[in-house]
């Protein structure tokens, strides 16, 4: 039998060699199968659900570095994203082109409501808060006497705390395989892909990986005779006789069964050399593999399949309440609707499919001019309907001889908005993005309100995954109140910082 081992060994080795070899280096302390298995992997003929998992996670990290452009204003997002995806997020935005305007800083956190057999309600709730500097209304100050106005505005601001103008919002999304922008909805169709693709040419890889591990089983029979003669050309001769070094004569001896048992310091540098010689031709085989697998899910639009999701339809609702003290004005409530939508998504890729998502299918829909266009900008519209109710404001401050009675009163405001990213279309999720808004505030029964055009544009520069710079643009053709002076157009500097949800729970899978 061992002559056998032996003549099948030096059949295999003579084999004619491996294309390529990936350097490898054994630590001294690790046993010669454990650099064998580390090197070795899954070999890609098999696709094991951890590595399913890692590609779902590294989807879910793309998606959550795009640039998602302003959204926390008492003017509802700014951007044509409204973004449910973070964990927890902040944004300072700061005029800087003067007048009275004051920044605002906000804060939000998301709380999916999907999150299987304990809650499944298809939706992501968020909760944020707008906090304005408080300043004291310029209605109230129009109303003091001119003689008094300025000691009186001194006075009143003296007593303004940061919580005296806040804007409190409750915001519902819409999340299922048609709506939303999470990767929870898509992860059985995405998976399943992955290993379609993955396992393609599994025949071809699992072939390239035998053929390896024949050579380096063909090596360690050769290196198991050697150990039997304590061959002192691939051993050390200070360690051979040693137990941990010594292959085990009977049931009772001491010493290791298996040469793959063996430290790898059991063997001489001569010996070292030709078993990493040997590993790496066979973790060459493997890295061959995975870079055709690679170039598989590349040339398929695997890839792309975030874009695709960061482009889904959103359908939204929120409620707001703008928190004000007596002498920074009246309260109010709003209540928001707003759909959005991406050109190429998950559902055009459904239809175009006829419902049922294939490689073949995905390569055709990623690769057709105008899908492959309209990922490259990855642009966005939206429109927005809000509605709100301004309570009654009654004031009385004698000393200034402020009276001030105004009823409560209702406005609409109808808006719409695109975005897009701009730059180099290869950077993937590192480009900035472009958003404007335009937006018609109408007055109904208010008679200190006036009807007025309003738009914006916000360049986000992306900085890192997770926080951006914003530089913004507001024109309003006409002031807010009725005898306002305002100016007509301002600038606006701005930062964003978010906390990401963990890949698991943003894919709904375990680690």
């Amino acid at each position: 039998m061992r002559a056998l081992a032996l003549a099948v060994a030096a059949a295999c080795v003579a084999a004619p060699p491996l294309r390529a070899q990936q350097p490898v280096a054994c630590q001294a302390d690790r046993t010669i199968t454990d650099c064998y298995s580390r090197n070795r992997g899954t070999g890609g003929a098999e696709v094991p659900d951890s590595i399913r998992k890692q590609a779902l996670a590294d989807a879910a990290q793309r998606l959550q570095a795009k640039q998602a452009g302003p959204d926390l204003s008492s003017a509802g997002p700014l951007a044509a994203i409204a973004d449910f995806l973070p964990r927890l997020a902040t944004e300072l935005l700061a005029p800087v082109s003067g007048g009275a305007d004051a920044p605002d800083l906000g804060f939000k956190a998301n709380l999916p409501l999907n999150q299987g057999p304990l809650i499944d309600l298809g939706a992501t709730l968020q909760g944020a808060v707008v906090i304005h500097q408080a300043v004291v209304s310029p209605r109230l100050l129009d109303s003091v006497p001119p003689a008094l106005r300025a000691a009186a505005q001194a006075r009143l601001e003296a007593d303004l705390e940061p919580y005296d103008d806040a804007t409190l919002t409750a915001s519902l999304n819409l999340e299922n395989q048609r709506f939303g922008r999470s990767l929870r909805q898509h992860r059985a169709e995405i998976g399943s892909l992955f290993v379609a693709l993955a396992g393609a040419d599994r025949a071809g890889d699992q072939s390239r990986v035998e053929r390896a591990d024949d050579r380096y089983d063909a090596f360690r029979n050769s290196l198991e005779a050697r150990a039997e003669r304590r061959d002192t050309q691939w051993f050390e001769a200070t360690r051979i006789g040693t137990p941990e070094c010594t292959l085990r004569a009977g049931p009772s001896a001491p010493g290791p069964a298996d040469v793959g048992e063996f430290p790898v310091a059991c063997l001489s540098p001569a010996g070292r050399e030709a078993l990493e010689a040997e590993i790496g031709l066979l973790a060459g085989a493997v890295a061959r593999n995975r870079a055709a697998r690679d170039e598989r899910l590349k040339a398929s639009g695997f890839t792309h399949l975030a874009q695709l999701v960061n482009n889904q339809p959103q359908l939204n609702a929120a409620w707001e309440y703008h928190s004000r003290r007596g002498v920074v004005g009246p309260n109010e409530w709003t209540g928001r609707a707003r759909f959005e939508l991406g050109f190429a998504n998950m559902n055009g890729l459904r239809r175009s499919c006829g419902g049922k998502v294939d490689p073949a299918c995905l390569s055709k829909y990623v690769n057709d001019p105008a899908v492959r266009s309209s990922l490259a900008r990855g642009d966005r519209m939206f429109v927005q309907l809000d509605v709100t109710r301004r309570n009654t404001w009654r004031l009385s401050i004698p000393q200034d001889s402020v009276d001030i009675r105004l009823a409560s009163a209702t406005t609409l405001a109808a808006g719409a908005g695109y975005g897009a990213y701009i730059g180099n279309p290869e950077d993937g999720e590192n480009r900035d993005r472009l958003d404007g808004q335009a937006k018609w505030d109408f007055a109904r029964n208010d008679a200190a309100r006036q009807n007025r055009f309003v738009a914006s544009l916000f360049y986000t520069r992306h900085l890192t995954g997770q926080a951006s710079a914003l530089i913004g643009l507001s024109y309003a053709n006409r002031p807010e109140f009725l005898g306002d002076v305002d100016r007509k157009l301002r600038a606006n500097l701005g930062l964003t910082y978010k906390l990401n949800q963990s890949a698991e729970s943003l894919t709904g899978t375990s680690k």
